[in-house]
């Protein structure tokens, strides 16, 4: 299951759609024409016209569900920021790509934010993700044991000394945890 929060043209939605086995759920506050074009040709994407900031209790049920969670919406870095503190709120321990990272001061805000919680681990994957950055954030317990069978191919081009500078200077992880992500990411 992937959560695709922003709508908006619908690539991303038909991205992971065009793999017939991952079912996705996009959600944005306002129907784009795309919108019917999607569903009319991808019959495992299942569109929400809802602010996801009114959460009833089957759509929590379905982020703490969710393999992954991809988030491109206002791009204000407000909007961000409140997403953050929604999925800490319902523990969601799926990954989160968060889109257009470097885009604006409000986003590089958030961004900065986001690394600086200890509920999450980040990885910057702008080298490999969208030119305007591209973040990777996982639930910080949930990083000794990241995988993503739902993803091939996405940890291996992620190098381990990568991750583990990234956990000495943002994260301050104890080192006896370096073995451990090591293993996970090999």
């Amino acid at each position: 299951i992937v959560l695709d929060l922003g709508t908006g043209g619908g690539f991303s939605a038909m991205l992971f759609a065009s793999r017939p086995d991952v079912v996705v759920h996009t959600f944005d506050i306002q129907k784009t024409g795309s919108v019917d074009f999607i569903l009319g040709n991808f019959p495992n994407v299942h569109f929400h016209l809802e602010n996801i900031r009114d959460m009833s209790d089957s759509l929590k049920a379905l982020f703490r569900s969710a393999h992954l969670i991809s988030v491109d919406i206002s791009h204000d870095g407000f909007d961000e920021c409140v997403v953050m503190e929604d999925l800490k709120e319902l523990n969601v321990s799926a990954p989160v790509l968060w889109d257009d990272t470097f885009l604006n001061s409000g986003m590089i805000r958030c961004m900065k934010q986001l690394s600086s919680d200890p509920f999450f681990a980040t990885f910057d994957l702008s080298t490999i993700g969208h030119w305007t950055g591209t973040v990777l954030s996982v639930k910080a317990t949930e990083a000794l044991c990241i995988t993503c069978p739902k993803l091939p191919g996405v940890w291996n081009q992620v190098h381990f000394d990568d991750i583990r500078s990234h956990f000495l200077e943002e994260t301050n992880v104890d080192a006896e945890m370096y073995p451990i992500l090591q293993q996970a990411f090999s």
